[in-house]
């Protein structure tokens, strides 16, 4: 049975057609016209004549057991029964459905309603409601054709899924996409669909609407097959009908008004074709959501450039309102406290001896080896220019920052005042080193030149001079012993 009420019967299976065949029958369409002969079609006939007469009901037998079986006084109420007129149905009376029906009709709603969600995070688009009867009935006409191909929500989720596996199994290989490719592309070509199609490797990465051509090329390529089918049975009905017309029908039986009704090919064709209008439908709404989407996308791009320089200004006054409240606060007195110019004056005098020598203007460095030295202990030191460039913290109140270059003035003076008053006195009354003795050791072979002692003294200018305290009280402590006595003698003997 190919459909409702509808029986394709070959001559092969009319040898074993009964009657328990024919229950809910009330079309036949035969397999293969071109087999049927007269003789077959007589054969037919007498087994639907014979139908509804192998069981006969025979009613005075039931109600003889019916009686058998009920008591007397139930007999008696149901001749009683019997006896009075039936009421007729009021039409507007509706029998509401039991408690197991509409268990039945609601488990049934949420599945169509889980198919329903299912089909959509799939990336498909519902052709009706998820409720097949929940439809108006005057839209009922317009999802027809709709739901006679798919049945239900679960037929068009597995039809989309039954797509997706068409994208799967032609896209296993870059070779095979290709073929692919070029073939959907000459297809739409042969059959004059306007628009091109640019598939991809990837079905994931295609657009909304190259994704819907290549589900309308999925469906497409099946329309040949039934307008083909369509044809033919469109060609044997109408063939049938001139037969009886021109008074050799080839089933007297049938009645002529049945060779008005479509065959069940015809049928299907018309369905599928609906289906197609439907898909078809489906590009400018596709287009326009796509537009849709498009727009608000570059609307909130452009709310967020708007949205960046506003933050940006307000970033910033609200840092030069920092900055303004933080100078006009006070300053605390437990940062530094008050600052002692003495103690000031006194840290400078404590720098050390290397640093006064080689900052004292008066010195001259003639050597490589002082050069060196000095020039590396004067990088590391800083000058009046560098302290005075220096960047001043950004969050520090005006006070401290005024505080601290006025205690950094203070040391410079004081110690350029140090070095001006100390260093070239000492110079000038420093008296210069007497040459070391030459090692005996370094005359060797009667060598008449410098020894290496002499080429590596440097000249008494690039040494420091002077006599530092230590040297002058072991100097004074000597002149009173005997020894320093006795050559005391020994040069005024001389002179």
């Amino acid at each position: 049975m190919s459909g409702t009420g509808t029986l394709v019967l070959s001559t092969q299976s009319l040898d074993s057609l009964t009657t328990k065949d024919l229950e809910g029958v009330t079309f036949i369409q035969p397999a293969d016209p071109e087999n049927w002969t007269e003789e077959h079609r007589l054969k037919l006939k007498e087994v639907v004549d014979r139908r509804g007469l192998d069981h006969p009901l025979d009613t005075d037998t039931l109600t003889q057991k019916l009686e058998n079986v009920l008591s007397n006084s139930d007999s008696r109420d149901l001749r009683a029964l019997s006896d009075t007129p039936t009421p007729s149905r009021s039409p507007s009376r509706v029998r509401s459905p039991g408690p197991q029906l509409k268990a039945m009709m609601a488990e049934e709603r949420r599945k169509n309603e889980e198919y329903y969600r299912d089909l959509i995070s799939l990336g498909g688009r519902p052709a009706f409601p998820p409720e097949r009867f929940g439809v108006p009935h005057e839209t009922r006409d317009q999802y027809r054709d709709l739901m006679d191909f798919w049945g239900s929500t679960l037929g068009q989720r597995n039809g989309w899924l039954t797509f997706r596996r068409f994208q799967r199994c032609n896209r296993k290989t870059p070779e095979r996409f290709a073929r692919y490719e070029q073939e959907v592309r000459d297809y739409r070509q042969r059959e004059g669909i306007g628009g091109d199609i640019h598939l991809l490797y990837d079905h994931k990465q295609q657009t909304k609407m190259e994704e819907w051509k290549e589900f309308h090329y999925y469906h497409h390529r099946s329309l040949a097959l039934y307008q083909e089918t369509a044809d033919k049975a469109r060609q044997q009905r109408l063939l049938e009908k001139k037969n009886w017309e021109e008074g050799n029908p080839s089933n007297p039986d049938i009645p002529p008004a049945l060779y008005d009704l479509r065959y069940i090919a015809e049928a299907d064709r018309d369905t599928f074709l609906g289906v197609l209008g439907w898909i078809e439908e489906q590009f400018p709404k596709i287009a326009q959501e796509e537009l849709e989407a498009s727009c608000q996308a570059a609307s909130e791009d452009a709310s967020n450039a708007v949205e960046a320089p506003e933050k940006e200004p307000s970033s910033k006054a609200t840092r030069s309102k920092q900055r303004t409240s933080s100078r006009t606060k006070k300053a605390p007195s437990s940062v530094l406290g008050q600052v002692d110019s003495g103690k000031v004056t006194k840290a400078s005098k404590n720098k050390p001896e290397s640093a006064r020598r080689i900052s004292a203007p008066g010195s001259i460095a003639t050597s490589t080896t002082g050069t060196r030295r000095t020039r590396a202990v004067a990088k590391s030191q800083p000058t009046v220019s560098d302290a005075t460039q220096r960047p001043t913290p950004v969050r520090r109140s005006q006070r401290l920052i005024d505080l601290a270059a006025n205690t950094q003035t203070q040391q410079l003076q004081v110690s350029s005042t140090q070095q001006t008053t100390t260093v070239p006195g000492a110079i000038s009354k420093s008296k210069p080193r007497q040459q070391p003795k030459t090692n005996s050791r370094t005359k060797t072979h009667g060598s008449s030149g410098p020894s290496r002692a002499a080429k590596k003294s440097s000249p008494p200018q690039a040494k420091p001079q002077g006599i530092n305290k230590r040297r002058a009280s072991a100097t004074a402590t000597n002149k009173n012993t005997p020894a320093a006595a006795k050559r005391r003698s020994k040069t005024r003997l001389a002179r």
